[in-house]
C-alpha cells in the first residue's frame, strides 16, 4: 500500500488485492468520497472499492474491466486508473471518477496489450504494456492520446 498526497488530497492505494468484500458489482454511494480515501482493486469481483479510512466503510464499488491488476490515482485525486491485464492479452485501462464514484469510458490502448505497472507523475499516467514490450504514457486524466517507446532487453 502506498500513499499519494497532492494539493492536500490524500488517496491511499492498494492494488492487486483479492479482497474479502461481499460481491456487489457496481454500488452507488450515499456518502461523497472524502479528501482522504483508500481505493482497492478486487480481482475476483472486478471492482474498485472506494473506502473511507476513518470509518473503514466501503462508500462505493465501481465495476472495472476484465482482470484488473493495478490502480493509480491522478495527481489531483479525482480519477483512478485500473490496468486490465489479462496475462498480456487485454488492451484497456479503466477510468473511475472518484468524485461521482462512477466508471468513465475506458482507454483503449490498441496494440499495446497487457497494461501493467501504473504510475502517475507530472500530469501523465505511465504504464508498461507487457505484451507489446513498451512503456506508454497518457497526457492527462481525460486524454486518450498515447505515447510509447520500446523497452530494450
Amino acid at each position: 500500500m502506498r500513499r499519494s498526497c497532492v494539493s492536500g488530497a490524500a488517496v491511499w492505494v492498494m492494488s492487486a488485492v483479492t479482497a474479502a468484500f461481499t460481491p456487489l458489482g457496481a454500488q452507488r454511494a450515499t456518502e461523497p468520497t472524502p479528501s482522504s480515501a483508500l481505493v482497492v482493486v478486487s480481482k475476483t469481483d472486478r471492482t474498485l472499492a472506494i473506502i473511507d479510512p476513518s470509518t473503514q466503510q466501503i462508500l462505493a464499488k465501481v465495476s472495472v474491466g476484465e482482470d484488473p491488476h493495478e490502480v493509480a490515482v491522478s495527481s489531483d485525486g479525482r480519477t483512478a486508473f485500473v490496468s486490465n491485464y489479462g496475462g498480456g492479452a487485454y488492451q484497456s485501462i479503466s477510468r473511475i471518477d472518484l468524485v461521482s464514484q462512477t466508471a468513465l469510458r475506458p482507454i483503449d490502448l490498441g496494440p499495446l496489450r497487457g497494461p501493467h505497472g501504473l504510475a502517475f507523475s507530472a500530469g501523465r499516467l505511465w504504464f508498461t504494456a507487457e505484451g507489446a514490450k513498451v512503456v506508454g504514457s497518457i497526457e492527462d486524466r481525460k486524454s486518450t492520446r498515447l505515447n510509447s517507446s520500446h523497452v530494450k532487453r
